[in-house]
């Protein structure tokens, strides 16, 4: 191992002392032009704490499943089925607890290295293989719209509850064409910073299946106060029936409603 090397491990070259102590989520961003679809593509991915991946805006895979100071985990997604020739966009978010217990999840393993770490290679029908890798050329920015929320001032094992806002500046982040004129180059870790022989760096294949997904939509609206649109209206917009395409209420924007929805709702909007 050349421990100057690529540990193929990136993170924000910003990241400050009070980001350290307090949960957040990192949204990084990859762009790759293809000049044919590929035979196959492969990347091992993983993070601290957890990641959720996206290619060309469609939800791929949650990760990694949950390791300890020794052992951490990566999983191998094939990719091949969800690129096409052209333009394709590889975008993670990542949620980052504090490595502090007491900051963050108990549940939820993490060291001192916040990280994304991807390695992998697309290969053609013709023998030509690419390289897809976390290094400098990834773009990367922290999401300010949301906030994570203590259950209890003196004990919270949780810390799962979020306070999330609208925020123009992200909206799109993984379409093509999203402008990251604003975003950073993410900061590649070097191998003498990731040991090797503990965790985040002594990778493994997950031993366990991933998490079970199924595509629902929210039922119905419970209570719908101070809003300039009905009932219906919010009830068609939830369950992704209504007319607007785009699902959004520009006359809505910088106003306050409050949406009262069954309490068995897993959904995001």
């Amino acid at each position: 191992m050349k421990f100057l090397e690529n540990s193929n491990w990136i993170w924000s070259p910003s990241w400050t002392d009070e980001d350290k102590k307090i949960p957040g989520i990192m949204l990084f961003r990859k762009e790759i032009e293809l000049e044919q679809n590929p035979e196959k593509a492969e990347i091992e991915i993983s993070a601290d704490t957890r990641y959720k991946l996206y290619v060309n805006e469609q939800l791929i895979e949650i990760g990694p499943s949950k390791g300890d100071k020794s052992i951490w985990y990566k999983d191998y997604i094939n990719l091949e089925k969800h690129l096409k020739k052209g333009k394709n966009i590889i975008a993670v978010k990542v949620l980052r607890y504090p490595e502090a217990p007491m900051d963050g999840n108990h549940g939820m393993f993490r060291t001192a290295t916040p990280g994304l770490y991807v390695k992998g290679q697309i290969a053609y029908a013709d023998g030509t293989i690419n390289t897809l890798n976390a290094d400098e050329t990834w773009k990367c920015k922290k999401d300010q719209s949301v906030a994570f929320v203590r259950e209890e001032e003196r004990f919270a094992p949780l810390i799962i509850h979020e306070k999330a806002y609208g925020n123009e500046e992200i909206f799109g982040w993984q379409e093509s064409g999203y402008d990251v004129s604003g975003w950073e180059n993410a900061r590649p870790y070097v191998n003498v910073e990731i040991h090797q022989a503990v965790s985040p760096g002594n990778l493994h294949k997950r031993t366990i299946p991933y998490m079970y997904r199924k595509k629902r939509t929210f039922k119905k609206l419970m209570a719908l106060t101070e809003s300039v649109h009905s009932e219906v209206e919010w009830n068609q917009f939830l369950s992704n029936q209504s007319d607007n395409k785009n699902r959004s209420f520009d006359d809505s924007v910088n106003s306050s409603v409050v949406l009262e929805i069954p309490a068995n709702s897993r959904e995001i909007v």
